[in-house]
Protein backbone atom coordinates (compact mmCIF):
# COMPACT_ATOMS: atom_id res chain seq x y z
CA UNK A 1 0.00 0.00 0.00
CA UNK A 2 1.31 3.25 -1.11
CA UNK A 3 1.42 6.31 1.04
CA UNK A 4 0.80 9.51 0.31
CA UNK A 5 3.33 12.54 0.92
CA UNK A 6 2.60 14.48 4.15
CA UNK A 7 2.47 18.19 3.83
CA UNK A 8 5.22 20.57 4.86
CA UNK A 9 3.91 22.22 8.33
CA UNK A 10 5.09 25.37 7.51
CA UNK A 11 3.88 26.12 3.77
CA UNK A 12 1.92 23.39 2.94
CA UNK A 13 4.20 21.94 -0.19
CA UNK A 14 5.14 18.60 -0.14
CA UNK A 15 7.69 17.41 2.68
CA UNK A 16 10.59 15.01 2.51
CA UNK A 17 9.93 11.49 3.12
CA UNK A 18 10.21 10.83 6.71
CA UNK A 19 9.81 14.56 7.58
CA UNK A 20 7.41 17.28 8.47
CA UNK A 21 8.83 19.66 6.45
CA UNK A 22 9.49 20.79 2.74
CA UNK A 23 13.30 20.79 0.92
CA UNK A 24 12.78 24.74 1.81
CA UNK A 25 12.60 24.15 5.50
CA UNK A 26 14.27 21.28 6.51
CA UNK A 27 16.52 23.25 8.79
CA UNK A 28 14.07 25.53 10.34
CA UNK A 29 13.58 25.35 13.87
CA UNK A 30 10.98 26.84 15.94
CA UNK A 31 7.07 26.79 15.53
CA UNK A 32 5.70 28.72 12.77
CA UNK A 33 1.92 29.11 12.85
CA UNK A 34 0.14 28.84 9.67
CA UNK A 35 -2.71 31.56 8.79
CA UNK A 36 -6.09 30.09 9.40
CA UNK A 37 -7.69 29.72 6.01
CA UNK A 38 -11.47 29.76 5.74
CA UNK A 39 -11.70 30.52 9.68
CA UNK A 40 -12.38 34.02 12.21
CA UNK A 41 -10.12 32.05 14.93
CA UNK A 42 -7.21 34.12 13.85
CA UNK A 43 -8.79 37.56 14.77
CA UNK A 44 -9.21 36.64 18.77
CA UNK A 45 -5.53 37.93 19.61
CA UNK A 46 -4.36 40.76 21.66
CA UNK A 47 -5.77 43.33 19.07
CA UNK A 48 -9.11 41.75 19.08
CA UNK A 49 -8.93 41.92 22.89
CA UNK A 50 -8.14 44.93 23.06
CA UNK A 51 -10.70 46.25 21.30
CA UNK A 52 -13.46 43.99 22.93
CA UNK A 53 -12.75 45.94 25.85
CA UNK A 54 -13.04 49.55 24.81
CA UNK A 55 -16.31 48.20 23.08
CA UNK A 56 -17.18 47.66 26.62
CA UNK A 57 -15.72 50.86 27.84
CA UNK A 58 -17.91 53.48 25.51
CA UNK A 59 -20.82 51.03 25.19
CA UNK A 60 -20.97 48.99 28.51
CA UNK A 61 -22.38 45.35 29.29
CA UNK A 62 -25.68 46.54 27.72
CA UNK A 63 -27.39 44.54 25.37
CA UNK A 64 -28.11 46.71 22.08
CA UNK A 65 -31.35 45.20 21.23
CA UNK A 66 -33.80 48.10 22.14
CA UNK A 67 -35.48 46.87 25.49
CA UNK A 68 -34.08 44.24 26.44
CA UNK A 69 -32.19 44.74 29.84
CA UNK A 70 -29.93 41.62 30.44
CA UNK A 71 -26.32 41.45 30.85
CA UNK A 72 -24.58 42.36 27.31
CA UNK A 73 -21.33 39.78 27.56
CA UNK A 74 -20.69 39.56 23.88
CA UNK A 75 -19.36 41.29 21.24
CA UNK A 76 -21.06 40.34 17.90
CA UNK A 77 -20.60 41.52 14.42
CA UNK A 78 -23.38 43.17 12.96
CA UNK A 79 -22.66 41.67 9.25
CA UNK A 80 -21.11 38.10 9.81
CA UNK A 81 -17.28 37.91 8.80
CA UNK A 82 -18.22 35.25 6.48
CA UNK A 83 -20.43 37.63 4.66
CA UNK A 84 -17.97 40.11 4.44
CA UNK A 85 -18.05 41.80 7.48
CA UNK A 86 -14.92 43.69 8.90
CA UNK A 87 -13.62 42.55 11.84
CA UNK A 88 -12.44 45.48 13.40
CA UNK A 89 -14.92 47.70 12.03
CA UNK A 90 -16.65 49.70 15.38
CA UNK A 91 -19.17 50.33 12.96
CA UNK A 92 -19.50 46.99 12.79
CA UNK A 93 -19.53 45.68 15.95
CA UNK A 94 -22.23 45.68 18.82
CA UNK A 95 -22.72 44.49 22.39
CA UNK A 96 -25.36 41.49 22.92
CA UNK A 97 -26.80 39.54 25.80
CA UNK A 98 -26.31 35.64 25.13
CA UNK A 99 -30.09 34.93 24.49
CA UNK A 100 -30.14 38.27 21.58
CA UNK A 101 -26.26 36.85 20.33
CA UNK A 102 -27.73 33.29 19.81
CA UNK A 103 -31.00 34.11 17.84
CA UNK A 104 -29.36 36.27 15.78
CA UNK A 105 -26.73 33.56 15.10
CA UNK A 106 -29.01 31.16 14.74
CA UNK A 107 -31.02 32.99 12.01
CA UNK A 108 -27.55 33.87 9.97
CA UNK A 109 -27.31 29.96 10.03
CA UNK A 110 -24.35 29.68 12.65
CA UNK A 111 -22.90 26.23 13.91
CA UNK A 112 -23.23 25.20 17.26
CA UNK A 113 -21.03 22.71 19.07
CA UNK A 114 -21.07 20.80 22.33
CA UNK A 115 -19.92 22.59 25.37
CA UNK A 116 -18.04 20.91 28.48
CA UNK A 117 -21.45 21.67 30.15
CA UNK A 118 -23.28 20.51 27.18
CA UNK A 119 -25.22 23.01 26.76
CA UNK A 120 -24.97 24.38 22.78
CA UNK A 121 -22.60 27.21 22.57
CA UNK A 122 -22.10 29.51 19.24
CA UNK A 123 -18.88 28.99 16.92
CA UNK A 124 -18.35 31.82 14.88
Amino acid sequence: MTRLPRACLICGAVALPGSSRCRDHAGSSGWVKRPSVGTTRGYYGSAWQELRKAIFSERGHVCAVLGCTNYGGTIDHIVPIAAGGAVYDRANLQVLCRQHHDQKTGREGGKKRRSVAGREENVP
